[in-house]
């Protein structure tokens, strides 16, 4: 795995600010060198960028960081309006790979067996023992770089620390919940997804997942409707780990 992980920071050249509804933001547009060309990307089929609503809720000239919102007790939905995004919650139709899965049979063992003798008591046990062993296969199966607390600054509102970002022909971001709350992991999910999918070359729809390590939850945005999507169903650990790999395989391989 030691060529598979990486946390190193992303490149990119400041452009000059762009208006954002009726304040300026200061963006960074960041070059992707280092991965695999992505399709051509037109932001919306108007050809305008994302634009930014009045803000109710966050300061103009405030700094946030992606955990920021995560803190944040307004509900998604409030949350997503500050950045012109509609949400839903609705039964997604995710992508899911037939073709042969290597060393399923073993992940599944591994943590069959060790799920009794390793009491899930605090992130770290969860992040060592379930997330970090899943990503870290799909990122050999698909032969994709997993980067591990990868930052990212968009603007003053967008920058922080991915938690786990896989990119191919597809984007997949995964949030890790903290304190078990998958309501506000999914804010801090969204907001995630709202920040890649402002890059260049951004594909029009992208995908990530909220997990609590036992529990998986996925998300979609749609860039051409801004809008972020909730899955209303979840994948346990460990019945429902082939599914949950297919998925994220699925995804990967566009």
């Amino acid at each position: 795995m030691s060529g598979l992980v990486s946390s190193t920071a992303l490149g990119g050249q400041r452009t000059s600010p762009r208006p954002m509804g009726n304040w300026t933001a200061l963006t960074h547009r960041i070059g992707w060198g280092d991965f695999p060309p992505l399709p051509a990307h037109n932001e919306h089929s108007n050809g305008s960028e994302t634009p930014m609503a009045e803000l109710k809720i966050l300061q103009a000239d405030t700094a946030y960081s992606f955990r920021s919102y995560f803190e944040l007790s307004n509900d998604t939905d409030e949350v997503l309006a500050e950045f012109g995004y509609g949400f839903t919650k609705k039964r997604l139709r995710l992508p899911k790979t037939t073709r042969v899965i290597d060393g399923l049979p073993a992940l599944q063992q591994q943590l069959e067996d060790t799920l009794p003798f390793v009491p899930l008591t605090s992130e770290t046990a969860k992040r060592e023992i379930l997330i970090a062993p899943i990503l870290s296969r799909v990122a050999v199966i698909c032969q994709q770089i997993l980067r591990i607390e990868y930052p990212l600054k968009v603007n003053n509102l967008l920058q922080g620390n991915l938690d786990y970002l896989i990119r191919s022909k597809q984007n997949l971001v995964v949030v890790e919940a903290k304190r078990d709350d998958l309501t506000r992991g999914f804010t801090q999910l969204a907001v995630e997804m709202i920040a890649l999918s402002m890059l260049e070359n951004a594909p029009q729809r992208l995908y990530g997942a909220v997990t609590i390590g036992n529990l998986w939850i996925f998300g979609t945005l749609d860039a051409s409707t801004q809008t972020i999507s909730q899955d209303i169903g979840s994948y346990t650990l460990p019945d429902d780990l082939e599914d949950l790999i297919r998925i994220l395989v699925g995804i990967l391989d566009g």
